[in-house]
C-alpha cells in the first residue's frame, strides 16, 4: 500500500468513527451513566440529602430555605426522628431533608423463648439536656428584675439586672440559661403528691457582665423567645452529653412520672422522668426495664391482673440523675407508654 492510500484509509477510519458518535450519542455517554455514584462519608444515609445546622439555625429555617415555605418544619421534623425538641438544634447536628427510605431485610427470624425476652441494649446516647427544673434549683434560681432597655420584651443583646435570693458569689463572665416555669406542668409523685419540680421553657442564654450592685447585670446573647422580667435563671450546664451504659447496683422498683414532649403516650427516643434517684442507688446510665402485664388487646380488671406474669417491654437508660427522682430516655418499647408504668432495676443488669 502507499503512503497516499494509507492516509486515506486513517481520514476514512476516522470519519466513520466521527458518524458513529454523532448518530449514537447514547455510545459516547457509556462511561458517564455507569460511573460511580459519589456520597459524601458520613453525611448521607443512600440517596438521602443532609444539612449541617450551623449557629442560629432553626427547623424554620431549614425549611423555608429546602422546601420552600416555612410552616412545614412540622414535615421536616417528621425525618429526623433524633430530634426531641424541634425548637433546640444545634450546631453540627445533621438534619435529614428527604424522608427515610424503608430498608427490605431478606434475613430469617427464628424464634427461641418469648420475642419480648431480650437483654440489656448497649448504646451508647448523645443525650439533650430537657427542660426539667428540680425544686431545689427552682428556689435558688435567680430571677430577671429588671433591664436597661426601654421596653417590656428583653431580646439579644439586651441588658438585664437579676436577683439572686439566696447568698452567692457571682463571677463576671459566668453563662447562665433563661427559662420560664411552666406552673401548668407540676411534677408530683403519683403516690405522695409531694412536688417534685416543674417542666420549663428554655429561652436563651446570658453571660454576667456586672456585679457592682445587689442585682447582677447580665448580656443576652441568645435569644429564642421574648424574654420577660419574673423569668428564672440558672447557671449554665452542657446542653449536649454522651451517655454510656453502667451496671446496675441495686434491685428497684419505680414509676414513669412525667413524659417530657407533653404527649400522652410516650415511644422510643422520648424523654421521661422516673420517681427514683441518688438517695435510692440510681446513677447516670442505670437501665430500667419496662413493664406491662394483662391482655394485650382487652383491658383486664384491676383485681384479675395479679394473675398475669409480667412482661418486658421496654428499656429505658438514665441520663440526668438528681436526689429523689431522674431523667431517662427510652431506648426500646414494644407499645405506646404512658404515666404511672412500672419500671423496675435489676442489679447487675
Amino acid at each position: 500500500m502507499t503512503q497516499l492510500s494509507a492516509r486515506k484509509a486513517l481520514k476514512g477510519t476516522l470519519l466513520l468513527v466521527l458518524l458513529i458518535g454523532l448518530t449514537f450519542p447514547g455510545f459516547a455517554q457509556e462511561d458517564a451513566r455507569f460511573g460511580p455514584d459519589i456520597i459524601p462519608a458520613g453525611q448521607a444515609v443512600g440517596t438521602q440529602r443532609v444539612y449541617v445546622v450551623d449557629e442560629g439555625d432553626t427547623m424554620w429555617d431549614v425549611a423555608d430555605r429546602f422546601l420552600g415555605d416555612p410552616w412545614m418544619w412540622p414535615l421536616l421534623w417528621s425525618f429526623n426522628p433524633q430530634v426531641t425538641n424541634p425548637h433546640w438544634i444545634f450546631p453540627g447536628d445533621m438534619v435529614f431533608l428527604d424522608p427515610p427510605k424503608l430498608e427490605i431485610k431478606r434475613e430469617r427470624l427464628t424464634l427461641e423463648g418469648s420475642r419480648y425476652a431480650t437483654g440489656p441494649l448497649n448504646v451508647k446516647l448523645n443525650a439533650q439536656r430537657v427542660a426539667f427544673l428540680p425544686e431545689a434549683r427552682f428556689r435558688t434560681a435567680g430571677v430577671i428584675r429588671g433591664s436597661r432597655e426601654e421596653r417590656d420584651m428583653i431580646a439579644r443583646w439586651d441588658e438585664a439586672y437579676v436577683h439572686f435570693s439566696l447568698p452567692k458569689r457571682i463571677h463576671s463572665g459566668e453563662r447562665y440559661t433563661i427559662v420560664r416555669q411552666d406552673p401548668d406542668r407540676a411534677i408530683r409523685h403519683p403516690h405522695t403528691g409531694k412536688l417534685l419540680g416543674y417542666l420549663v421553657q428554655v429561652l436563651g442564654e446570658a453571660k454576667v457582665i456586672g456585679t457592682e450592685a445587689a442585682y447582677s447585670r447580665v448580656l443576652v446573647d441568645k435569644a429564642n423567645e421574648e424574654i420577660v422580667r419574673g423569668d428564672l435563671i440558672l447557671l449554665r450546664k452542657e446542653l449536649k452529653i454522651v451517655r454510656e451504659p453502667t451496671p446496675n447496683s441495686v434491685n428497684l422498683d419505680g414509676t414513669i412520672l412525667e413524659v417530657v414532649s407533653n404527649v400522652n403516650m410516650a415511644a422510643r427516643h422520648d424523654y421521661v422522668l422516673i420517681d427514683q434517684g441518688i438517695r435510692n442507688g440510681v446513677q447516670v446510665g442505670n437501665r430500667f426495664v419496662i413493664l406491662k402485664r394483662g391482655d394485650g388487646y382487652i383491658k383486664v380488671p384491676a383485681d384479675l391482673l395479679p394473675r398475669y406474669p409480667y412482661e418486658i417491654i421496654g428499656e429505658i437508660m438514665v441520663v440526668y440523675v438528681y436526689d429523689d427522682h431522674s431523667v431517662g430516655v427510652i431506648t426500646r418499647a414494644t407499645t405506646e407508654l404512658e404515666e404511672g408504668v412500672l419500671i423496675r432495676m435489676i442489679q447487675g443488669y
